[in-house]
């Protein structure tokens, strides 16, 4: 699992967000996550789809991203 701190790091040195953006609580977007994973786990694949399910707890937003991907672009099997 990482952290917060560290995929807005990677963020920042791929060069998608800005230095101010480490520390922040703006969201990140589906093209970010796919840079992410590459980046720290080398998988990269393209997102033929998503689904966004959002709801509200308490006052907070949480949201959950289901991606479809293609097995064989992901683990080439």
């Amino acid at each position: 699992m990482f952290l917060l701190r560290e995929i807005q790091q990677v963020l920042v040195e791929i060069g998608d967000k800005d230095p101010s953006f480490i520390g922040s609580r703006e969201w990140i977007g589906a093209i970010e996550l796919s840079f992410v994973l590459d980046k720290l786990l080398g998988v990269s694949f393209t997102i033929s789809s998503f689904l966004q399910i959002s709801f509200q707890h308490d006052g907070q937003l949480f949201c959950f991203f289901f991606f479809l991907c293609d097995w064989k672009d992901l683990f080439g099997i």
